[in-house]
């Protein structure tokens, strides 16, 4: 295979803008991503208008999947939590009452997207 990095950009970028969708919903708008979590279930991202950008929100889908195989209660205490909120606080994530979410600027929603 001879190919050249521009190439290969150009053929990621088609595939992968191919497969996003975007739908239009009263709160802002749903973004499936064309990546899977261990259900099968592509990653849905839900952004909405903020101050200067967009706040980008999995709307609890994460601890959701994450209470599948884990308690929760037991997940979000002592050292796990700890781990938990500094895996936030290097992604550049918060949470809210189980929703994980970020405020991005409007030229970085896709960076948004991937740390969602």
């Amino acid at each position: 295979m001879n190919t050249t990095a521009d190439a290969l950009r150009q053929s990621l970028c088609a595939t992968f803008c191919r497969d996003v969708a975007v739908v239009q919903r009263a709160d802002g708008m749903a973004i499936s991503l064309p990546i899977a979590g261990r259900d099968g279930d592509c990653l849905t991202a839900y952004v909405s208008p903020a101050t200067g950008g967009w706040r980008v929100s999995d709307k609890g889908a994460t601890l959701m999947r994450l209470s599948y195989e884990n308690d929760l209660a037991k997940l979000l205490t002592g050292a796990r939590e700890r781990l938990f909120n500094t895996v936030l606080q290097e992604s550049g994530l918060r949470e809210d009452d189980g929703e994980l979410f970020t405020e991005v600027a409007a030229d970085a929603l896709t960076m948004g997207l991937f740390a969602l």
